[in-house]
């Protein structure tokens, strides 16, 4: 997880030098908790490779998303948690973490609903990742 921390730290330095203002946003996951409400399908204990389960994978991403939380916290970055307020449903995802159409409209009423107060943080950073 260093790794991603310092690469992730390098590019918002880099990325302020030039003068933009950037907006961190975590990676949702169908997989992890519940169960899909379409299929009814357990999206912890579903397969998604050769020796692990959903609850696994959605841990290991949850492992960078919090990354991403730290290093906006740290550097006064606004971030939205999509990871949290993306709903895990395969209305929404067509795979593990690609959307459908549904899903990216999702993900754009969100963002929608958000801007203001991501905008707003630009300026005056106390709230992060909500």
């Amino acid at each position: 997880m260093k790794s991603y921390e310092n690469r992730l730290l390098t590019l918002m330095e880099k990325t302020r030098e030039i003068g933009s203002k950037p907006i961190l946003i975590t990676q949702p996951f169908l997989f992890g908790e519940g169960t899909d409400p379409h299929t009814g399908i357990s999206l912890e204990t579903i397969k998604t490779w050769q020796f692990d389960n959903g609850k696994a994978r959605w841990q290991v991403l949850e492992s960078y998303n919090d990354v991403t939380r730290k290093v906006a916290k740290k550097l006064n970055i606004p971030c939205l948690d999509l990871a949290h307020l993306m709903p895990k449903s395969t209305e929404y995802f067509y795979d593990s973490m690609h959307f459908t159409t549904a899903g990216s409209e999702k993900v754009a009423e969100i963002l929608y609903e958000n801007w203001p107060e991501l905008i707003e943080q630009i300026d005056d950073v106390s709230k992060f990742c909500y």
